[in-house]
Order: C-alpha cells, then sequence, then structure tokens
C-alpha cells in the first residue's frame, strides 16, 4: 500500500498585484493507520486491510479503514492534528456455522490493544493520543456480514514548519509577482 500527503496548490491574488500561494495540505495519517494494523496478530486472521473501500476480492474476514481530522490553531501555527478514526471489521454471519462474530470479536480486542493509548512515531506520524471513543456491534445488511465498528480520537503533533523569508509559519508559500 502506498499512502502520500496530497498537496494542492492554488494562487490568489490580492491588492497592489501581489499573488499569494497557498498549500493546501490533505490532513491524512493512513499510512500509519495501517502500519499499526498491519501485524502479524491481525494479518493472520483477515483476509485483507483497506482504506476507505475493501477490495473487490476481499473475503470475510476484512478491515475497513476511514479518518476525518481537523487542525488546532496556534499562534505559530498548526502543531496539533484532531483525526476522527473509524475501524470497521467485517465477518460472515454467524448462522453460516463460521462464527463469524467470534471473529470479528478477537480481531477487535487486537486492534484494542494495539491502539489503546498508542503514543509513538510510526510511519513517519508523531502520534501523541489514541482513545477508544466508540464501539458496536452490528449486523449489516447490506454486506451481510457481522459488523465491528471502532471509533477512536487520535492526536498528531508536527513540529512546526521552519520560517524564513517567503515562507509563512502555517507552511505556505507565498510568490510576488
Amino acid at each position: 500500500m502506498q499512502c502520500k500527503q496530497n498537496r494542492q496548490a492554488r494562487p490568489q491574488k490580492v491588492k497592489n498585484n501581489t499573488y499569494y500561494y497557498f498549500t493546501f495540505v490533505v490532513i491524512v495519517i493512513g499510512k500509519a493507520l495501517y502500519t499499526l494494523l498491519n501485524v502479524q496478530s491481525i494479518t493472520d486472521l483477515t483476509t485483507d486491510i483497506s482504506p476507505s473501500v475493501a477490495t473487490p476480492e476481499a473475503v470475510f474476514p476484512y478491515i475497513v479503514f476511514n479518518e476525518s481530522g481537523s487542525p488546532e490553531n496556534d499562534k505559530d501555527g498548526y502543531r496539533v492534528y484532531n483525526h476522527n478514526v473509524q475501524i470497521d471489521i467485517y465477518a460472515s454471519r454467524d448462522r453460516d456455522g463460521n462464527g463469524g462474530i467470534e471473529q470479528a470479536n478477537t480481531i477487535s480486542e487486537l486492534i484494542e490493544g494495539i491502539f489503546y493509548m498508542y503514543r509513538g512515531i510510526v510511519a513517519e506520524v508523531d502520534i501523541r493520543g489514541c482513545v477508544l471513543t466508540e464501539k458496536q456491534v452490528i449486523y449489516d445488511s447490506m454486506s451481510q456480514a457481522n459488523r465491528i465498528i471502532l471509533e477512536f480520537d487520535i492526536r498528531e503533533y508536527k513540529a512546526p514548519a521552519p520560517t524564513g523569508i517567503g515562507y509563512m509559519a502555517i507552511g505556505s508559500t507565498f510568490i510576488v509577482a
């Protein structure tokens, strides 16, 4: 799996023919999430770990994770990012004799153990805190699977961007035309 920070930039004209070139950063920690989930204890029990949508060839049990995030504004720019992470564990229905909910519970407990109060640097992401905020066990009629939903709040720290000529503290570069 290959994850990169996606950066897009748009020049915007302001007064006196001065152009500012703002860089927008998509706040993602998907690579860190994948690294934490891609351990042998979990991969031995699952067939797939995917961001957003499971691969078409995935069979039960498998994991799908999603995230959203927002920065905390600081006088020196953004340093702390708060991420809301949802990890879905899909397993076969109990009635088929495979004990899907048992599989999902086992995988859920492993994930909770890995993420519980996690602090550290993983895949170049400095995680300063991780808290389980919600856990749901449901039957997903669309995928016809037992599903456990784990929701975590994860706090990421980023070192402030260096400042200098033509570089603003929030990480936006400007160009004067």
